[in-house]
């Protein structure tokens, strides 16, 4: 996308973005549409239809609003594309940014995509080493003992365990907010 021109360049993202929401789409609403339409075919005295359930795969919407932004940042010239198959796949899949909250955007971590050597020093990795001991001491001294009481007393935060594992795998994710459960911001939770 990025030695195209203007009009390819809008044709590649208009094609990302309709190959991308059409497969969410996809798997998330076929079974939904299928189910109301054979409904409505057997109340007007039709027979049902009869098809295999799609199954939703894990994190579908996850990893769709992923590539769009790696997508839009690239069209925007916020950062080059990425040369290598496999950068990107890790940019898609890298676990500890799944998990951390909301979506990380591709420019925020692109750097570090290519160039790992930026966040592997002993202080980056003590630092994440610290906040991973603490996010599991949270998770298994308070949340597993005292079980649902503990997240609505104290509001435990995924990035406690998350963005930390990151860190000891040298990656810098960013925090979105505090704590899930005190953020007033209820968009951030979707």
């Amino acid at each position: 996308m990025d030695k195209a021109e203007g009009w390819q360049r809008r044709i590649y993202l208009t094609m990302s973005i309709i190959i991308n929401v059409a497969m969410l789409f996809y798997f998330k609403y076929a079974n939904f549409f299928l189910e109301n339409f054979s409904a409505v075919k057997t109340s007007l005295g039709g027979s049902a239809l009869t098809w295999e359930k799609v199954v939703l795969p894990i994190g579908i919407s996850f990893f769709t609003f992923e590539k769009l932004t790696y997508t839009i940042d690239v069209y925007r010239g916020v950062n080059k594309p990425l040369r290598s198959f496999w950068d990107f796949m890790l940019y898609i899949m890298l676990f500890p940014k799944m998990i951390a909250g909301p979506i990380v955007r591709f420019h925020e971590i692109a750097s570090q995509l290519t160039d790992r050597r930026a966040f592997d020093t002993v202080d980056h990795k003590l630092a994440g080493l610290f906040r991973f001991v603490i996010g599991l001491s949270k998770k298994v001294l308070i949340a597993n003992v005292l079980g649902q009481e503990a997240d609505r007393i104290f509001g435990l935060n995924l990035e406690d365990v998350s963005a930390p594992l990151a860190w000891l795998g040298h990656w810098r994710i960013p925090s979105r907010y505090t704590s899930t459960f005190q953020d007033t911001r209820i968009w951030l939770l979707g």
